[in-house]
């Protein structure tokens, strides 16, 4: 008895999966159009599908079978054949980027986690980050031209975030209104190149709208929204653009 079970012990410790040889090209190379380029050169396509067809020829004699060996064969490390280099561009810095940006923001030594970026001002000369989490507008900055925030062009600029472009400046009524305490943020509406956020405090919905004044300083309006000077913002505002199509 004690030797039968000793006997089962040890072909359970020596089983190893048994390996077949296959090809990394997809089986079907209709079905991967991608296949050839440069960034698949290392890409194992169909592995379980070619393992399927060989045991079936060839029975194994091993009860383990070989597992998918990695993405990029399993040789390479975590990030099979790509580094940071491969994913280096900063384009996304062409891009026109309209009155908005949202995403984690950092600026002056600061960064806001739900932060939005709005552009203020006729021609741009001014932005502000808004905190929904705050109600507050932690940083306001001049601009270095029409594009208030950057981008790195670390993976592609999704991983630092958005970047004050621009010098800081002290401005009044940035800090969180008397009510955030009790305000439920609901959002922000678009109208024309304004971006005015929205939030309800006991029941009633208020509006708030950053701009410059007449003297290029910053200025904040809020208000209930029956009473806001943007108060039109809650019925839809103009098309961005005077695009049509036909089908």
């Amino acid at each position: 008895m004690l030797k039968d079970v000793a006997s089962l012990i040890q072909r359970a410790q020596v089983h190893a999966p048994e390996a077949f040889v296959y090809e990394n090209a997809p089986l079907s190379p209709d079905h991967w159009p991608s296949a050839g380029l440069p960034v698949n050169r290392d890409r194992i396509y169909d592995f379980y599908l070619k393992e399927a067809n060989h045991f079936r020829e060839h029975p194994p004699k091993s009860p383990l079978l070989p597992a998918y060996p990695g993405l990029d064969g399993g040789q390479q490390g975590h990030w099979g054949n790509q580094n940071e280099a491969v994913w280096s561009d900063d384009r996304w810095n062409n891009v026109m980027l309209g009155p908005f940006q949202a995403g984690v923001f950092h600026g002056a030594g600061k960064t806001v986690k739900r932060g939005v970026c709005v552009r203020l001002g006729e021609h741009g000369e001014l932005a502000a980050v808004f905190d929904p989490m705050t109600l507050s507008y932690p940083v306001v900055w001049k601009t270095k031209g029409i594009e208030y925030v950057t981008f790195s062009g670390v993976r592609h600029g999704f991983l630092h975030g958005l970047i004050m472009n621009g010098d800081p400046i002290d401005a009044d009524g940035t800090q969180a209104p008397d009510v955030a305490a009790r305000a439920v943020y609901r959002g922000f509406y678009r109208f024309g190149d304004r971006t005015i956020f929205c939030y309800d405090v006991d029941g009633v919905t208020y509006l708030d709208a950053a701009w410059t004044n007449g003297d290029g300083a910053f200025e904040r309006e809020i208000a209930p929204a029956s009473e806001h000077s943007w108060k039109a913002a809650l019925q839809g505002g103009p098309p961005q653009w005077d695009w049509s199509w036909s089908a």
